[in-house]
């Protein structure tokens, strides 16, 4: 008997994470075919007109963008230092230099990003972070155009937009976290409904089976 209870009380637990799974699939499916139908084409813009539309486009260009990867924050593996991903504030080139909320933050793996922010990381003395300052100053300071896509749904947990709402400073109310270089995929949300509707229906044929064997034991 206990046996058995141990075996129903896994199998329960693997129904949970099966049904979580199909969930989860589905939901990534159906944003990246949601995205790609209505984003065929990116929505260029400066920042100072983003600023005054908002558009409500996912697939964003903005241009006459400046960058400071000193105001950085960034995630990292637990127990670790080293960063894994960016988010870099950005801002407008004639703005550059005054406070204000800020609205966008670039989510970033950019390798030579990675490298520049874990080199600052490693600067012991303002003397040696000035000198880094001065020699690698294109690396830290960029004005550039970005793109990419913006961050929703099954792509942004609550809990780290809240996380970086704290860590910005004079982060705006409804920030946006536009993912470097990401574009809309059909190719991506097709396979992740196809992969829902698989486990879906492996979960089917598992509950018709275990139903089949409860049903021949009574």
């Amino acid at each position: 008997m206990k046996i058995k209870r141990a075996f129903e009380s896994g199998s329960i637990r693997f129904g949970i994470f099966l049904v979580i799974a199909t969930i989860g699939l589905l939901w990534k499916g159906g944003q990246s075919l949601y995205t790609a139908a209505m984003n065929r084409h990116p929505t260029t813009m400066s920042y100072e007109k983003y600023l005054e539309t908002k558009p409500r486009a996912m697939w964003l260009v903005l241009t006459n963008c400046t960058t400071r990867l000193t105001e950085s924050c960034f995630k990292s593996y637990y127990g670790s230092k080293n960063a894994t991903e960016l988010f870099i504030p950005v801002r407008g080139q004639e703005s550059g230099k005054e406070k204000g909320k800020i609205h966008v933050l670039l989510a970033t793996k950019n390798a030579d990003q990675l490298a520049a922010f874990s080199e600052m990381q490693n600067l012991n003395s303002k003397e040696e972070a000035l000198k880094w300052m001065i020699k690698n100053s294109k690396r830290v300071f960029s004005d550039r155009s970005v793109g990419g896509l913006v961050r929703f749904g099954v792509d942004l947990k609550d809990r780290d937009r809240s996380k970086l709402a704290g860590l910005i400073k004079d982060a705006a109310d409804d920030f946006i976290i536009l993912e470097e270089g990401a574009q809309p995929s059909f190719g991506e949300g097709i396979g992740f409904s196809v992969a829902g509707v698989m486990v879906l229906g492996g979960i089917v044929v598992y509950l018709r089976r275990n139903r089949e064997t409860t049903t021949a034991d009574v």
